[in-house]
């Protein structure tokens, strides 16, 4: 595998606390903050701007030219499209993330109380007369 590949594939692998949706719009929030930091170009289109035309799906119809591709990326317009993008989907993110961490505190306290119900068993009330009865000062 070459260098760049497998540096790659380390720096972009999914981590443990990272959704494929999280992932996606961390490479769609990179791909945009690039994208705006370029600005207006007047030869071409940067390589970090077409990424974000082709995500766009601007050409529906036919492929865009360069000019075409340069003519959208130079207009006010397009900023604020970035800007916009980029803030919904910092949005999505810090939603999906939020989420993420609910779940997990919700989990950790399930088996907190699981591993306390388990380490103090009361005593079955179908047991009767032959179960092992406690006071109240050992179950303290």
């Amino acid at each position: 595998m070459a260098p760049t590949i497998r540096s790659r594939a380390r720096h972009q692998c999914r981590a443990a606390h990272s959704s494929r949706d999280q992932i996606q719009l961390l490479r769609t929030i990179a791909r945009t903050e690039a994208s705006l930091k370029d600005g207006p170009q007047i030869t071409q289109v940067t390589r970090s701007q077409n990424p974000v035309l082709e995500d766009m799906d601007v050409a529906w119809s036919l492929p865009l030219s360069p000019q075409e591709k340069l003519f959208i990326t130079s207009t006010e317009t397009w900023r604020k499209y970035l800007a916009a993008s980029l803030k919904s989907c910092k949005e999505a993110l810090e939603l999906q993330t939020n989420d993420q961490v609910r779940e997990n505190r919700r989990t950790m306290d399930r088996r907190a109380r699981k591993a306390f119900e388990d380490q103090h068993k009361w005593p079955s009330k179908f047991a009767g007369k032959r179960a092992e009865h406690r006071t109240q000062e050992e179950l303290k």
